[in-house]
């Protein structure tokens, strides 16, 4: 958004010194239509940005999303008439101050304009963040309250068999493993959360 401001700034300065005497030739003309081709040039990457963030899946706050997009079609529809006004004046032989004075007046519009839709491209970002901190953030509660799931039937498992082995007052060998394996299990599941 800089360098479009940076771009309007320069056009705007370099057209009120080419215009001053009234006349239009054909080198100011030709340094007139490169300042507002590079304006079209910034004015696309924006266009790459918006898109880019308006078909983020994570953007999933609807008012801002519908915001976003107000503010990019006033944006995009300023531009176009900008561009209907420069190609009046540059298609000029003479210079008409009337029309020159609205070109200047829909400049100033697009660069307020382009700043509410910064604004508001930021916002959309910081909700994008926040849409996919969100999300990892209930990936990871998930996965913790599957692995205390699993700690519990690892606990139940184990009651069980020592319910089973304690109950004749002996242990086997093959108990004691059993007992071995399910305490590891355990181990394991802790080390797990």
């Amino acid at each position: 958004f800089e360098d479009v401001v940076g771009q309007v700034g320069e056009l705007g300065a370099y057209m009120d010194g080419a215009l001053k005497d009234g006349i239009l030739d054909e080198v100011e003309r030709n340094r007139l239509n490169t300042l507002f081709d590079n304006i079209g040039l910034e004015v696309n990457d924006v266009d790459a940005q918006f898109v880019s963030i308006s078909q983020n899946p994570h953007l999933t706050n609807v008012a801002l999303f519908n915001q976003l997009t107000e503010a990019y079609d006033a944006y995009t529809n300023k531009y176009e008439e900008m561009e209907v006004a420069f190609n009046e004046i540059i298609g000029s032989s003479t210079v008409d101050v009337e029309k020159v004075g609205t070109f200047n007046v829909l400049m100033e519009e697009f660069v307020e304009l382009g700043k509410t839709l910064r604004q508001i491209m930021t916002d959309a970002l910081s909700s994008i963040s926040t849409s996919i901190s969100e999300q990892i953030a209930e990936q990871a509660k998930e996965e913790i309250r599957s692995e205390i799931s699993d700690v519990s039937d690892a606990l139940g498992s184990l009651e069980d068999t020592m319910n089973g082995d304690f109950k004749s007052g002996l242990i086997s060998t093959m108990n004691l493993t059993t007992l071995r394996s399910k305490v590891s299990q355990l181990e394991t599941e802790k080390a797990d959360i």
